[in-house]
């Protein structure tokens, strides 16, 4: 999953300008976010562009074994627009935080919330699309 450091602009925009993790080898290795997309989109050629050139080496990592209220803790912590999952080191999936607004919006107040790992909520959106 993710984009690769040697991958254009114009590759990693296929998906359509939102944020990505950067991976070598299933590792996360940087990560593109939906700014940086922009910014380089307004600067530059997409196809001359490299990820490597625009990613940002300062990634946010949960486990798989966490919590969705962890994800959302993380994120308000650290200001970061998006969160990579990891489990042994290799890139398991994204939880944006537009992403836990939508989750948030579904899920009721925190009394009602369930504190399941992340990566079960990955497998059923994955399953789901």
């Amino acid at each position: 999953g993710g984009v690769r450091p040697s991958d254009t602009l114009s590759l990693a925009l296929r998906g359509g300008a939102r944020d990505m993790a950067v991976t070598e080898g299933g590792r996360v290795v940087g990560m593109v976010y939906r700014s940086d997309l922009i910014f380089a989109l307004r600067n530059g050629d997409a196809r001359h562009v490299f990820i490597r050139d625009i990613m940002s080496r300062t990634v946010e990592t949960i486990s798989g074994n966490n919590s969705m209220l962890d994800a959302q803790e993380v994120l308000a912590r650290t200001s970061a627009a998006a969160v990579v999952v990891v489990d042994d080191g290799l890139y398991r999936g994204l939880i944006t935080a537009d992403r836990l607004q939508h989750v948030a919006q579904h899920i009721g107040d925190r009394r009602n919330r369930r504190r399941g790992p992340v990566s079960t909520w990955l497998t059923a959106r994955l399953r789901a699309n």
